[in-house]
């Protein structure tokens, strides 16, 4: 919101400045106009930059999958009751199930790992085979059938929130690149008009 009406501000002076033919502002709004495009350039390729495989994408898991960060991640889940949405499916069977596309959270928060062997009941409640999970992994005893819990404290649940934001990320920086492209072209244009200006100027005062 800060950053819209800041953008608002921007142009409505570069809008007086063509309007009342003010070079000044003009000048202004072409400055700001071409911080707010190394800006973007430098956001946009830092994005990209964090969002690849590698160690930056250790970076990102260590942003948001470690510590503070996590804990706040995983209150606002539990809160916003982030799996509710697999409600709707709780008559599915168990085969349909398996066939939804699930959301990377969903897939590693909502519901316990596969590899667990868990018996399935519906979208929202599993059970643990009575000889007790088919691999020995903490994700598969940490999963509870309570709504306020189920494969929150997961690792699983980790990496499907990391995905997540990595895949809204990289459309986000797809975004920026557009954006970029908007403003070079308006700055060009102010450039352009300031120039016509100027040259008006200097030929009215020589007359």
């Amino acid at each position: 919101m800060v950053v819209g009406i800041l953008f608002s501000v921007v142009s409505l002076v570069g809008l007086i400045g063509t309007l009342c033919k003010v070079t000044f502002l003009l000048g202004i709004y072409s400055f700001i106009a071409f911080l707010w495009i190394v800006g973007l350039i430098a956001f946009t390729f830092l994005v990209l930059l964090v969002t690849k495989d590698g160690d930056y994408s250790r970076w990102m898991k260590g942003q948001f999958a470690n510590g503070r960060n996590w804990n706040n991640i995983q209150s606002c889940m539990v809160y916003t009751h982030a799996c509710s949405s697999l409600d709707t499916n709780a008559d599915l069977l168990a085969q349909d199930f398996y066939k939804k596309k699930l959301l990377p959270m969903e897939s590693g928060c909502c519901k316990p790992p596969v590899y667990c062997g868990f018996e399935f009941k519906n979208a929202t409640f599993w059970v643990m085979p009575e000889s007790g999970p088919e691999v020995p992994d903490s994700d598969c005893t940490t999963w509870s059938n309570e709504q306020d819990k189920l494969c929150y404290g997961c690792k699983s649940c980790k990496v499907g929130v990391v995905a997540g934001i990595r895949s809204q990320w990289r459309a986000f920086s797809e975004l920026m690149c557009v954006q970029i492209v908007l403003v070079n072209i308006i700055y060009c244009i102010s450039c352009c008009t300031r120039k016509n200006i100027q040259s008006d100027n200097s030929v009215y005062y020589r007359v």
